[in-house]
Order: C-alpha cells, then sequence, then structure tokens
C-alpha cells in the first residue's frame, strides 16, 4: 500500500512540477502505466508473501519502470525523455526501498531490545 501510495506522489508532484493541471485524471494519467507495471512486477516476485524483502522490492521497483516505460512508449509514440526516466528511477526507488530499508531497522532495532531484556531476566534468574 506504501508502494501505491509512493507511486501517487511521484505522479503528484511532476504535475505540480511542471505546472500542469492537477486534477484526479491528469495525476492518474501519469501514474496508470507505473501502476499497471508495479501489478505485473508484484505478481511476478510473489511480493505479498514477502512485502519488506530488499530484493523483491528492488524487482519490482526496476520491473515497474520498465513496464512503464514501456507502455509509455507506446502511448506517445516515441522513447521517454531520459530525464523522466531517470527521475523516475531515482526517486520511485529512494521511495520503494528506502521504507523497506527503514522497516528493517525498526525490526533488527525491536529485536535487539527484546534480546538485550531477555539477557538482562536471565541474568537476574541466576543471581
Amino acid at each position: 500500500l506504501l508502494d501505491v501510495a509512493w507511486i501517487c506522489l511521484f505522479a503528484v508532484l511532476g504535475r505540480e512540477n511542471h505546472a500542469d493541471a492537477l486534477t484526479p485524471l491528469t495525476v492518474f494519467a501519469v501514474a496508470w502505466p507505473f501502476l499497471v507495471g508495479y501489478v505485473i512486477s508484484a505478481i511476478v516476485v510473489n511480493l505479498p508473501r514477502s512485502p519488506r524483502g530488499i530484493r523483491r522490492g528492488a524487482i519490482v521497483w526496476i520491473g515497474m519502470v520498465v513496464i512503464a516505460m514501456a507502455i509509455r512508449t507506446v502511448e506517445l509514440g516515441r522513447l521517454p525523455e531520459q530525464a523522466f526516466v531517470i527521475v523516475a528511477l531515482v526517486f520511485l526507488g529512494a521511495g520503494m526501498l528506502g521504507i523497506r530499508l527503514l522497516a528493517m531497522f525498526v525490526v533488527w532495532r525491536r529485536r535487539r531490545k527484546r534480546d538485550a531484556r531477555i539477557a538482562a531476566l536471565s541474568e537476574t534468574d541466576e543471581l
């Protein structure tokens, strides 16, 4: 769900950055190729099985952008601008992988605190 929200944010910011009309339809016009690419890539790698996995997230991210750019190429009748491809890769990758890295850090931190509490309890039991 966070990935889809990030894709939509990308579309909103892109429309605002280019001073285009910001309506649900214009946002959808930018987002839909990425959403289609996301769904296809997520199904291929079975993302629901491990939604926080970095490897799966990276495959979905790259697959999504490749599929979206293919759709845009057909839609526009030409290759997308190189700057658009780079911005899409960087922004979407930062969000999709960044949230997974943050989740991994939170889980690691919680486990570390839990293990410290367990160690402290076992020390008091030994006394």
